[in-house]
């Protein structure tokens, strides 16, 4: 994993094993939930630190992990989405667009959604 464990973050993480996802706030992330094979696994995570967004899924065996930093989704406006497992929490996220040439539109670029950032709770 390139994440780096010794950042403080805020968000949540999935266990395998659990029924919900458990929050944190400001907090240190332990380097042994993401170790491999370990069991329960974290099935994904949302985590968010001062400089970064952290995305971790497990698909196959392997931890799939997006790390963007804040310079990039800084500037744009997070949208509230309700979450149904983390009590009073509510997920904000950022969508990401990209520049992509349209075949349509004589080859001129436009832009496409690209992935979705998360950037704490509200």
């Amino acid at each position: 994993m390139k994440m780096d464990f010794t950042k403080k973050y805020t968000g949540y993480y999935w266990l395998s094993d659990k029924q919900e996802p458990e929050c944190v706030e400001n907090g240190h992330i332990e380097p042994k939930l993401f170790a491999d094979g370990q069991n329960p696994f974290v099935i994904e995570a949302q985590l968010l630190s001062d400089t970064e967004s952290v995305s971790v899924r497990y698909c196959d065996g392997k931890y799939i992990e997006v790390i963007t930093p804040c310079s990039e989704f800084a500037s744009e406006t997070a949208q509230e989405y309700i979450s149904l497992r983390l009590g009073d929490h509510k997920l904000k996220f950022v969508q990401l667009w990209q520049e992509d040439e349209d075949n349509f539109c004589c080859g001129m670029k436009t832009l496409i959604p690209g992935r979705m950032v998360f950037v704490g709770f509200a």
